[in-house]
């Protein structure tokens, strides 16, 4: 079983957030979840950003209390403490005797895979960041920067192992669906001897798309989080459990247990049949457009405005918090290329929208 990012607190409190979907998760051979932040006693962000997280070393046990198997830490949060912060989540997590993915002391460290035999086929997990930026320091290394590299790593693991699973951190915050250039790294993934890819980053369920025998997750959204870019987007509290099966042919399927996170961060499995029916549907309509491609400058249409205004937002958090440095590069990002395309990608959109209506 796979969900998206986590970061075990809850509005109540110390309290555990999983009560709710523990017996789904004890059905699992392994359960696989992106830990989106650093597990630090430290209280001093290392980096200036507009929301930096960290968990309390004391909440690793609701991991161990929910069977959760495997973490990935290749993402742009586990620096938010500098480098102390992230080696302490190294520690606490091989105290707890939790693999991690994704990061480690050395090169060699972040890009290694964690595998599980299970009834005698064997199950390779890697983790890779494709954020655009190098994260890693002279401690601190994070995996995935290097698409080749990736690619290389993968075919590497195929010839080891049955199947191999890749956890991606990538993509826009808050949007349904992929970039074009996404899902064409994603098909190489499968191409190249992934089984199934787990995306992960945007806070928000995006398209699954069946390719050849292999299966990809664009992203799974939040699962114990916070709501993000409430008002950009709809669905920001929904998510689900993906419950993916692995056949000795080497065929794959998978079912999706609804989930709604609600007020106290708290994953539910959703049961009334009416809300179940809404989310096939959601889930339906994101991942139709998969299927002939993803087109340029219908994404750039249908991303520009979660992402103009999130990011937008987001700058002036740290304007009012860190200075005018911020404002600087406020400017630069607002005349960047990706920004100018957005603005193109609005007006293809209004231009596409009058045609239809007329």
């Amino acid at each position: 079983m796979a969900v998206g990012d986590v970061f075990l607190q809850s509005k109540r409190g110390n309290t555990d957030p999983f009560t709710q979907v523990r017996d789904v998760f004890s059905q699992a051979d392994i359960v696989f979840a992106n830990l989106e932040a650093p597990i630090t006693t430290n209280n001093i962000a290392g980096i200036e950003k507009a929301f930096p997280l960290s968990i309390s070393p004391e909440n690793i046990s609701f991991l161990k209390q929910a069977n959760v198997s495997i973490v990935n830490l290749a993402h742009n949060h586990i620096l938010d403490f500098g480098d102390n912060g992230a080696l302490e989540t190294f520690n606490h997590l091989e105290k707890a005797r939790i693999p991690y993915i994704g990061a480690g002391h050395s090169i060699s460290e972040c890009m290694r895979e964690v595998v599980f035999k299970i009834k005698n086929a064997t199950v390779a997990f890697a983790g890779f960041y494709l954020g655009g930026l190098n994260l890693s320091t002279k401690k601190v290394c994070i995996a995935g920067t290097d698409e080749q590299l990736v690619m290389y790593r993968i075919s590497e693991l195929k010839r080891k192992y049955d199947f191999v699973v890749v956890s991606l951190h990538w993509g826009t915050e808050n949007v349904f669906y992929p970039s074009p250039e996404q899902q064409v790294f994603a098909r190489t993934c499968i191409d190249e001897g992934a089984s199934v890819i787990i995306g992960h980053h945007p806070h928000r369920l995006q398209g699954i798309e069946k390719y050849k025998k292999g299966l990809i997750f664009y992203s799974l959204g939040n699962f114990n989080f916070m709501p993000c870019g409430v008002g950009l987007s709809p669905y920001p509290n929904l998510s689900c459990i993906a419950d993916i099966e692995l056949f000795e042919d080497k065929n794959i399927s998978y079912n999706l247990t609804p989930i709604e996170i609600n007020e106290d961060y708290w994953p539910v499995p959703i049961t009334t049949g009416q809300d179940c029916f809404e989310f096939e549907n959601h889930i339906f309509y994101i991942s139709k457009p998969l299927q002939e491609g993803i087109d340029k400058w219908w994404w750039f249409g249908e991303i520009a405005k979660p992402y103009l205004v999130g990011n937008g937002k987001s700058f002036l958090i740290r304007i009012r918090r860190y200075g005018i440095k911020h404002l600087y590069q406020m400017i630069r990002w607002l005349s960047s290329r990706f920004v100018i395309k957005c603005y193109l990608g609005i007006v293809l959109r209004w231009l596409r929208m009058g045609k239809s209506i007329s």
